[in-house]
């Protein structure tokens, strides 16, 4: 069984697929837009849901519902960085 990711990893991942599809802060997203990117070899739904947490206790970005995040300013400048 492969490693799990460190949760920083995750919530970085995170930041990239907003990049990803051209969105900025204030920008929402749904879960199911993670889902191919966690879903790749040495990633999975645990990696997802430690790297959310970690997103948003870095105030990276915002649940908004139970299925659907916001980047929020510091998020943007964290992944464009």
């Amino acid at each position: 069984m492969p490693e799990a990711q460190t949760a920083e990893a995750g919530a970085r991942r995170v930041l990239q697929v907003f990049l990803g599809h051209n969105l900025r802060a204030g920008d929402v997203l749904q879960s199911d837009s993670f889902v191919a990117t966690f879903s790749k070899p040495g990633w999975g739904p645990d990696d997802f849901d430690a790297g959310v947490e970690y997103a948003i206790a870095e105030d990276w970005i915002e649940l908004v519902s139970t299925q659907s995040y916001r980047l929020t300013a510091e998020g943007f400048a964290e992944a464009s960085g």
